[in-house]
């Protein structure tokens, strides 16, 4: 397992061993890689921002996919691949780094799914507006079929 960063250490940033709780957990047969638990990081000299609230690890699945599972609110997953060459890569970084690329890696997932929701919901707004918005109950089922002409 990695070593933890020193800002994950900090008696001011509370103990990670009483935030342990808050970790994504594992399933039967899955390994983790990575353990990057919330911490409070100095940005500049009198600036520090607080990222307690997220919980990240990366874990080996049994079918040999890499995962990244994040828990902050909600446990989600970002799937990384069967990438060996990519853990290899992670583990040339220090722990505060890890940490904020896998951050990063989390804001660019919710950012996307965000824009993809609100640019679906704009296109069937307007063929709803424009009456071609079209749909059809399923046969023998309590399901419609939706699309746009």
């Amino acid at each position: 397992m990695n070593q933890l960063s020193a800002a994950v250490l900090d008696p001011e940033n509370y103990s990670y061993k009483e935030r342990e709780h808050t970790a994504p957990e594992l399933k039967e047969g899955e390994t983790l890689i990575f353990d990057e638990p919330g911490r409070v990081l100095q940005v500049w000299e009198n600036y520090r921002i607080c990222y307690r609230s997220h919980y990240f690890r990366v874990i080996k699945l049994p079918s040999s996919h890499y995962v990244l599972r994040v828990k902050h609110r909600v446990v989600e997953e970002i799937e990384i691949g069967f990438g060996r060459q990519c853990m290899r890569s992670l583990e040339l970084l220090d722990s505060d780094s890890r940490f904020m690329l896998f951050w990063g890696m989390f804001a660019i997932k919710y950012r996307s799914a965000r824009e993809a929701s609100a640019q679906t919901a704009k296109e069937y707004r307007e063929a709803f507006a424009a009456g071609r918005l079209k749909k059809r109950k399923m046969p023998r089922r309590d399901e419609y079929k939706v699309w746009i002409d």
